[in-house]
């Protein structure tokens, strides 16, 4: 989960596969980023394709457009959902790895 520093309440929220830092690094060098985004919180799954699907449709009210994975919402509505997404899909051995957080978040 990304966000900036002064559009805290625009999340954006997928998944990568490559190291976080190099999918932030480019998402900012987007030509039509004003503002860089940071890490907010991250979630290590084994199954990330089933948990974004999950998370983007329980997230869908909050979503800006069908096509982009963006969210306008508080920051802790959408931990506290994604963390139970996680921990039910944990539950079912879709998505089974530990919750992580973002560096220095306290929980």
């Amino acid at each position: 989960m990304l966000s900036t520093r002064e559009q805290p309440h625009l999340l954006k929220i997928g998944y990568t596969r490559r190291p976080i830092a190099d999918r932030v690094a480019e998402i900012n060098r987007a030509t039509g980023v004003a503002v860089p985004f940071g890490v907010r919180k991250l979630w290590i799954v084994k199954n990330p394709r089933a948990v974004e699907a999950t998370v983007h449709a329980l997230l869908g009210p909050y979503r800006l457009r069908d096509d982009r994975e963006f969210f306008l919402m508080e920051f802790r509505e959408a931990r506290m959902i994604i963390d139970r997404c996680v921990g039910e899909m944990r539950a079912r051995s879709i998505g089974d790895s530990p919750v992580a957080g973002a560096p220095g978040e306290k929980p």
